[in-house]
C-alpha cells in the first residue's frame, strides 16, 4: 500500500504506509538520552543568505555538533546523496522530475551538471565510487552507472533484483568491492561490483526486532553503514556483517517537523563531506546541515 501527498503540484507516491514508532524503538543500548545543548549559528565561512536560512532551533545534541549549513535546492526531492573527489552529488525523485546531478558544494541551489531521467524512471540511492555513480530506481528494477570525468555522461544501464524488487538506498563499500543496497524490506542487499550480482543479504534488527524501511544509505567505517529510517527523524548506525543496530542517532531538533511548511518533505540525504564532517538533508529542504559526530 502506498501513502500520497500532494507536492508542488504533482501527486506523490511513497514507499509502504506511514510509519508510527514508539518511544521504545528510539533507544539503543549504547547511547545515552538525547538531550538539547545550545543555539549555533553557521560558521563564518558560509554566506550571508545562508545564515538568514539557518533554523532557529537548530541545535547540537549529545549525539552529533552542527558545523554549518549549505545552501540546498527546496525543489529538490533528495532520494540520494554523495560526495567524491572534492565534487557533491545528487539524485532526486518523482517520475518526470528525476536526475542525477553535480551541484555545488558551496551552494547546494548550483546545479554544475545534470542528466534528466526517462519519464519512467523515478530516481532513488546514489554512491560515489572508483570516479563513477551509482544510481537506483524505485520500481523499474533498473540502475544506472554514469562517468564522472569531464562531465557526467551514462555509460552503463542494468536490471537488479532485490527482496521487495525495488531500490531505496545504495552505498560503496571499497575495502570489500561491494555494494550495500536497501529496498525497504528488513534485509541489506550485497552486490558484486562487477557483476552487479547478489552475494548475500543481511536482516537489520535492533532491540525490538526486524527492522524495515531503511532508506539513504552512507558508509560509516569498517563493517559500519548509517542508514536514514524513511518517515522518521532517525539515522541507524548498523553493522554489516551481523545486521544489529549498533546505535540511533536522533535529528528531531535539527529542523524540528513544528517548524517545516507544508512543502517540505522528510528527512532523507546522508553523505561524507570534507574535514570528517557529514552531510545530511531532506527532501524538498532549502538546507543541507554541516554535521559532526561527537
Amino acid at each position: 500500500m502506498h501513502t500520497h501527498k500532494k507536492i508542488h503540484g504533482h501527486i506523490l507516491f511513497h514507499h509502504g504506509a506511514a510509519v508510527i514508532i514508539s518511544i521504545l524503538s528510539l533507544i539503543c543500548i549504547y547511547l545515552p538520552t538525547i538531550v538539547e545543548s545550545v543555539d549555533i549559528a553557521t560558521d563564518s565561512s558560509s554566506s550571508s543568505s545562508t545564515s538568514t536560512k539557518q533554523h532557529s532551533k537548530c541545535k547540537n545534541t549529545v549525539q552529533y555538533e552542527v558545523v554549518g549549513t549549505i545552501p540546498s535546492d527546496e525543489n529538490a526531492f533528495t532520494q540520494g546523496l554523495t560526495y567524491g573527489n572534492g565534487k557533491l552529488y545528487l539524485s532526486t525523485g518523482i517520475n518526470g522530475h528525476s536526475t542525477v546531478r553535480e551541484i555545488s558544494k558551496m551552494d547546494g541551489q548550483t546545479t554544475l551538471d545534470n542528466i534528466d531521467l526517462a519519464d519512467e524512471y523515478f530516481g532513488e540511492g546514489l554512491a560515489f565510487y572508483k570516479n563513477k555513480l551509482i544510481q537506483l530506481t524505485w520500481k523499474k528494477r533498473t540502475g544506472f552507472i554514469y562517468e564522472t570525468e569531464p562531465k557526467l555522461a551514462l555509460i552503463k544501464t542494468f536490471t537488479f533484483e532485490t527482496t521487495r524488487n525495488e531500490g531505496w538506498g545504495i552505498t560503496y563499500d571499497e575495502s570489500k568491492k561491494q555494494f550495500i543496497v536497501s529496498d525497504g524490506s528488513e534485509y541489506l542487499h550485497f552486490w558484486d561490483e562487477d557483476t552487479l550480482q547478489e552475494t548475500h543479504k543481511v536482516a537489520v534488527l535492533d532491540t525490538m526486532g526486524k527492522v524495515r524501511n531503511l532508506n539513504e544509505l552512507e558508509y560509516y567505517d569498517e563493517d559500519r553503514i548509517m542508514a536514514n529510517k524513511w518517515y522518521t527523524d532517525l539515522i541507524y548506525i548498523i553493522n554489516i556483517k551481523s545486521g544489529q543496530v549498533e546505535e540511533i542517532i536522533d535529528f528531531s531538533t535539527l529542523w524540528p517537523r513544528s517548524e517545516r511548511g507544508d512543502g517540505a518533505d522528510v528527512f532523507n540525504g546522508i553523505s561524507v563531506y570534507d574535514n570528517g564532517e557529514f552531510l545530511v538533508t531532506g527532501k524538498l529542504w532549502p538546507l543541507m546541515y554541516r554535521i559532526k559526530f561527537i
